[in-house]
C-alpha cells in the first residue's frame, strides 16, 4: 500500500477517541490516548501522532479511514424518499426507542437516541444497499406508490472524527475515503467482491449474498449482509460468556438471537445469505467449542455454506485484505464498492477554504474594477454635463441673434419651436393643394399656333381635362395632319406634350385628325391663374 489504514478506535458511546492504529506495508502501529487528556486534546494529539508517522514512513496521506463499530446503529425506515436529508427528517419523526439497544446500553445513557444526536449534528446518517443496476445506494423496498420506503440506514456517532478530519487538515493530511467498520468487512471478507484474477481461496466465481460474523476479543460480535463487496445490513450483539466453550446453553442463546436478527432483516429485504463467513480470534474459546458455534449457526441457518476461520487479529486481518494486490499490481477489491460515509467524506477542508479565498478575491477584484470603471465614467459624465452646458448656451445666443424680437427672450429654444412647427403645418397644408395646370394658357396657345403656323387648317373640337386634352383638327392634306403634333410641341413651351392621333378623311377632300395632349409636370399654379 502506497498510503496506509487508520482505525479508529473510540470508547462504547462513539464520543471519545481512544486510539488509533496505523496499518501499511511494513505493519501496524498502535497509539493509546492518555487517560487524562480530554476529547478536544484526545483529537489533537493523536493528530499529531499521525503526523509524526506518516512523516516517518513514506510522508503520504490516509488512504482510508475506518470508524470502529462504536456508536453505530442500523435500521430501517419508512422514508417517502432516498434522498439523504429526507432520511435524517425521517430519523427524528422515528419513536423513541426503534433504534434498538442505542438508546437502552447503559454507556450510551449519556448520549441518548440517535434521534436526539441528528439534529445536533454528533452523528451522521448513511444510507446503505444495493440497487437494482448494481450502483451503491439505498436498499430500498417499495410497498405501493403511494406509501412510504423501506430503507436500510447507518447512523454512526461521528463528532471526535469529525474534529479528527478537521485536524488533520489543517496539517495538510488527506483522507482518501471514510468507511464504517461494518462497510470493510463487506468488502474484506464477501468473495464475490474480489476481482476475477484473485487467488484467494475463498473467492467463489458465484455472485451470492454473503453473511460475515466477526466475534471480537471482547465477544461482541459483529456481522453484515453483502452482495458482491457493498453492504447490505449490517448489526452487532453481546455473546453470553462461555459461548465459544463448552456451555451449550450459551452458544445456542448466542447463535439464535443472530438468527433472530437475521430472520427479521430476510422479511425487510426478501433476501437471504447463502454463505456464512465466521472470523473468531485465536484467543478466543477452544477449537472444540469454536467449532461448535459454527455449528450451531449451521443449525439455526440451514442451507447456507458456512466457513470458520480463526485469526490472530480480526481487525488487522480485515484491514491488511483492503490492501491486498494482485499479480498485476491492481487492488483485488475495489475500495469504491464499499462505500463511504458520505457526511465525512465530503466534508470541506483547506482544498474548500482555498477554493473559498480564491473566489472571494476574484469578487473583491471585480468589485475593485468596477469601482474604478464607475469613477471614470462619473469623471466623463461632468465633461458631458459641460458641453452639454456650453453647447446649449451657444444655440440660445445664435437663435436670439436670429429671431431678434420673436424669440423668447427666457426660453427661446420654445419660440423656434413653435415657429418650426408652425412652418411644418403650412408645408403639409400646401402639399394637400391639388395642381392646378394652366388651362387658359392652354387654349390661348393652341388657338395662337393654329391661327398662325398652320395654313389651312381649323380647330373642330378642343377639349380641356385635367388630366388630358382631346384636339381635333380639319386639315386641306394629310401632311398637314402629320405634322400638326410635331409643330404643336415646339411651340407650347413643353408643359403640354402632343402626341398624334387617329385620322380619318372628310367632306370635300379633308383629312380629320384627333390628337391627344398630356399635362407636363410644372410649378403649382396659383388657382384662376
Amino acid at each position: 500500500m502506497s498510503s496506509p489504514f487508520v482505525y479508529v478506535e473510540r470508547d462504547p458511546s462513539g464520543q471519545v477517541l481512544t486510539g488509533l492504529r496505523l496499518i501499511g506495508e511494513s505493519g501496524e502501529e498502535r497509539y493509546s490516548v492518555p487517560g487524562e487528556a480530554t476529547p478536544v486534546q484526545a483529537v489533537k494529539f493523536a493528530a499529531e501522532w499521525l503526523r509524526s508517522r506518516l512523516d516517518a514512513h513514506t510522508g503520504s496521506g490516509i488512504r482510508l479511514m475506518c470508524l470502529d463499530p462504536r456508536g453505530s446503529v442500523c435500521s430501517w425506515l419508512d422514508v417517502p424518499s432516498e434522498d439523504e436529508s429526507v432520511v435524517r427528517a425521517a430519523v427524528r419523526q422515528k419513536p423513541a426507542g426503534a433504534w434498538g439497544e442505542w438508546a437502552t446500553t447503559p454507556s450510551l445513557e449519556s448520549m441518548g437516541t440517535v434521534e436526539a444526536l441528528v439534529p445536533t449534528g454528533g452523528s451522521s446518517l448513511q444510507p446503505i444497499g444495493v440497487q437494482r443496476n448494481g450502483s451503491t445506494g439505498l436498499a430500498v423496498r417499495k410497498k405501493t406508490e403511494t406509501e412510504s420506503r423501506r430503507a436500510a440506514v447507518i447512523g454512526v456517532s461521528d463528532l471526535p472524527v469529525k474534529l479528527l478530519l478537521d485536524a488533520l487538515d489543517e496539517r495538510r493530511i488527506d483522507v482518501g475515503r471514510v468507511v464504517t467498520f461494518w462497510q470493510a468487512m463487506a468488502l474484506a471478507w464477501d468473495p464475490s467482491g474480489e476481482r476475477v484474477d484473485s487467488d484467494d481461496p475463498l473467492v467463489s466465481s458465484a455472485k451470492v449474498d454473503t453473511a460475515v460474523v466477526l466475534i471480537e476479543e471482547t465477544g461482541r460480535v459483529q456481522w453484515t449482509w453483502s452482495s458482491e463487496g457493498s453492504l447490505v445490513a449490517a448489526g452487532s450483539s453481546l455473546l453470553e460468556d462461555g459461548a465459544l466453550s463448552g456451555d451449550d446453553a450459551a452458544r445456542n442463546f448466542g447463535a439464535g438471537r443472530l438468527a433472530v436478527d437475521w430472520l427479521a432483516w430476510t422479511a425487510q429485504l426478501g433476501r437471504s445469505p447463502r454463505r456464512v463467513i465466521c472470523l473468531i480470534d485465536e484467543s478466543q474459546g477452544s477449537p472444540a467449542g469454536v467449532g461448535a458455534f459454527g455449528e450451531a449457526v449451521t443449525g439455526v441457518w440451514p442451507g447456507a455454506a458456512v466457513d470458520l476461520l480463526r485469526v490472530d487479529d480480526a481487525i488487522y486481518t480485515t484491514l491488511s485484505r483492503l490492501g491486498e494486490r494482485t499479480p498485476g499490481g491492481k487492488l483485488r477489491r475495489d475500495h469504491a464498492k464499499a462505500g463511504a460515509v458520505a457526511a465525512l467524506a465530503g466534508r470541506p477542508g483547506r482544498t474548500h477554504r482555498a477554493m473559498y479565498r480564491w473566489m472571494a478575491g476574484a469578487i473583491a477584484l471585480g468589485a475593485v474594477a468596477l469601482g474604478i470603471a464607475g469613477y471614470r465614467l462619473r469623471s466623463t459624465s461632468g465633461d458631458a454635463d459641460k458641453q452639454a452646458i456650453t453647447i446649449r448656451n451657444e444655440t440660445r445666443a445664435l437663435i436670439l441673434s436670429e429671431l431678434g424680437g420673436q424669440a423668447d427672450q427666457m426660453y427661446p429654444e420654445m419660440s423656434l419651436q413653435s415657429m418650426l412647427g408652425e412652418a411644418q403645418q403650412n408645408r403639409s397644408a400646401m402639399a394637400s393643394l391639388r395642381e392646378v395646370h394652366p388651362v387658359l394658357q392652354a387654349i390661348d396657345d393652341v388657338q395662337f399656333v393654329v391661327g398662325s403656323a398652320m395654313s389651312g387648317v381649323e380647330i373642330n373640337r378642343l377639349v380641356i381635362d385635367q388630366p388630358a386634352l382631346q384636339l381635333d383638327l380639319i386639315t386641306d392634306t394629310t401632311e398637314q395632319a402629320e405634322t400638326a403634333p410635331t409643330i404643336l410641341n415646339g411651340a407650347m413651351d413643353g408643359f403640354v406634350q402632343w402626341s398624334r392621333g387617329s385620322m380619318r378623311s372628310g367632306a370635300g377632300g379633308k383629312t380629320r385628325v384627333s390628337i391627344t395632349g398630356y399635362w407636363v409636370d410644372a410649378p403649382n399654379q396659383e388657382p384662376g391663374s
